[in-house]
């Protein structure tokens, strides 16, 4: 069939928001939503969703690269997003530290219920390695008050998923020594372990950490 190749939509990333802006399940509630923001910049959703790869689409038009839609970066290539998540030392106190996480893309950050998105910190002190407790970014769906599957699920319990274009400070009540080098680093699991488990899903690429960004601070 013949191509328009001329059709704003296909390059702007309009054309994507027909399937994938959000989904809802049979109890017509939306499981799953971008909650996209007007965006500030010109990137789109194929920009970072669709990286580049060898070769031509088609012999309609020949061309050197083509932007694939069978390899998401958020899954294949995801050091292509770390520009658009922004991590920062933030205020330092007697008591604890803040990382600033800033979103830069129009976009809810890993929005899917069944995944789970974490910022993750260590402390390197005096040659020894301090794990702190991760922060965890969720939302949590579910029926009658209770968190159940996304396919039976007919309201929003919790949400805490960071959301595009914010900014937001997370705090950890680890106090900071001058010598410190620390390391942070956000990221998700593909499926939220707890619920892998519960579905005994046993392929462990399913329930990994996979890192999105990561930076290090000294003091």
């Amino acid at each position: 069939h013949d191509i328009d190749y001329s059709n704003e939509n296909y390059y702007t990333g309009n054309a994507c928001m027909g399937c994938h802006s959000h989904k809802q399940n049979a109890n017509d509630f939306s499981i799953c939503d971008l909650e996209l923001k007007e965006s500030k910049d010109k990137e789109t959703c194929i920009t970072c969703h669709m990286p580049k790869t060898s070769g031509t689409m088609s012999n309609q038009k020949v061309t050197k690269t083509h932007s694939f839609h069978g390899a998401t970066a958020l899954i294949n290539k995801p050091a292509l997003l770390s520009k658009y998540i922004i991590l920062e030392l933030g205020k330092t106190t007697n008591t604890g530290f803040n990382i600033t996480i800033e979103n830069k893309a129009n976009h809810t950050l890993v929005p899917h219920p069944l995944r789970l998105a974490k910022l993750r910190v260590s402390i390197q002190r005096a040659g020894k390695t301090i794990e702190i407790d991760p922060k965890t970014f969720v939302k949590v769906i579910g029926d009658k008050g209770k968190p159940t599957f996304p396919w039976l699920a007919t309201e929003i319990l919790k949400d805490t998923s960071i959301k595009g274009y914010e900014k937001r400070a997370v705090s950890f009540d680890t106090p900071l020594q001058k010598g410190d080098n620390i390391t942070v680093e956000f990221g998700y699991h593909i499926v939220n372990p707890k619920i892998a488990k519960k579905l005994q899903l046993q392929d462990e690429s399913l329930s990994k950490f996979v890192i999105l960004t990561k930076k290090h601070f000294s003091i």
